[in-house]
């Protein structure tokens, strides 16, 4: 089975016993009350992204459906025995409703918790490396929100290019950083160098890199599917050298 790079995590409550007959999990929100619902979507995607960005791999699936559930005894995770698609997986965690928080920030680290308590229990059931986990669930815990993703490196004999950005609450403007470093000179900069809609936008936007005469251009994915997100912009992204070398 081909390995797969995730690009989602996304975070359930299960109501009811795993069996045929009832229904699936809803998405959380009504049994672990969330303050807001949308940094749970936001955190579920810089997670997923992240261990994308560090190379993490799974067999088949791609998206992490974790089922927070007052069945199961605190911590204990476990595969669930219904699965729909196999590009996703559910994993059960256990999870009492009288020690659920109530601020925000605590709900975060209690569902990026749960989020590492699934992805540990793949990693023992799947035989995989758990190292990438640890590092990127200490990443997401501590940077929150300012977490910067790589969506785009390169390298040659006479520069370094790289472009990240960040997954931000809802509607809020994601912005995407631009990092030059010359290597002639050793001159080093990085800007912001625009701010998209929406985070899924880097994608389509920022497909490749070139450097010409003084000014880099980011070519887009050529696909009509790319062109509904990249007609919002003026494509191709182009940054002056100097300006990313100068700083804000």
């Amino acid at each position: 089975m081909p390995l797969k790079r995730f690009r989602d995590i996304r975070f359930f409550e299960r109501t009811e016993p795993d069996v045929f007959g009832n229904s699936m999990p809803h998405y959380a929100g009504k049994l672990y009350r969330l303050a807001d619902p949308w940094e749970a979507v936001a955190l579920g995607a810089r997670y997923a992204l992240k261990l994308a960005e560090v190379g993490f791999q799974t067999e088949g699936y791609h998206h992490l459906y974790v089922a927070l559930s007052p069945l199961l005894p605190t911590g204990e995770a476990r595969i669930a025995d219904r699965q729909l698609e196999p590009w996703l997986v559910f994993v059960d965690v256990g999870l009492p409703l009288d020690s659920w928080p109530t601020p925000a920030e605590a709900q975060y680290a209690a569902l990026a918790g749960a989020a590492t308590q699934a992805l540990l229990h793949l990693c023992r059931v799947h035989g995989y490396d758990a190292t990438m986990v640890h590092e990127v669930a200490a990443q997401v815990l501590s940077a929150g929100p300012e977490l910067e993703i790589t969506r785009l490196t390169k390298e040659t004999a006479s520069y370094a290019l790289r472009v990240s950005y960040k997954v931000p609450p809802h509607r809020t403007p994601a912005p995407v950083f631009v990092e030059y470093r010359e290597k002639r000179t050793g001159r080093h900069g990085r800007i912001e160098a625009l701010q998209l809609k929406d985070f899924e936008d880097v994608f389509p936007l920022f497909q490749s890199a070139s450097v010409t005469r003084g000014r880099i251009t980011f070519k887009p994915r050529d696909s009509f599917r790319a062109s509904l997100r990249t007609r919002a912009y003026r494509v191709p992204i182009q940054v002056a050298v100097e300006d990313v070398l100068r700083g804000p």
